[in-house]
């Protein structure tokens, strides 16, 4: 097993790269095909997030299309846990199958 850097999920996401992206393609068709195994961590998650929103960055993905990286990690806690219950201001949780929002 070997751990994955951002740079490389980058490479796959933005094509900047051509040579390299093909090459983080490959990567991943392998792990696909069970032939490799790959680890990494939501911190570097949160580092793809970050590059690829980051309004100094050519990458710039829209925030509003999405739940921003903190939520999208409650949830898959919350998934993880059962929980299908949230208690949060945040009304961006209404948008999401499956969580119920309540305000304290």
């Amino acid at each position: 097993m070997r751990f994955l850097d951002t740079n490389v999920i980058l490479r796959y996401l933005t094509g900047d790269d051509q040579a390299r992206a093909q090459a983080c393609y490959e990567l991943f068709q392998r792990v696909q095909r069970g032939e490799e195994e790959l680890a990494t961590c939501e911190t570097i998650v949160a580092e793809v997030i970050y590059v690829l929103s980051s309004p100094r960055l050519p990458y710039r993905l829209d925030p509003a299309a999405s739940l921003d990286f903190e939520d999208a990690l409650a949830v898959a806690h919350m998934e993880q846990l059962g929980i299908s219950r949230i208690v949060s201001y945040d009304r961006d949780f209404d948008r999401v199958a499956g969580v119920r929002r309540t305000e304290p």
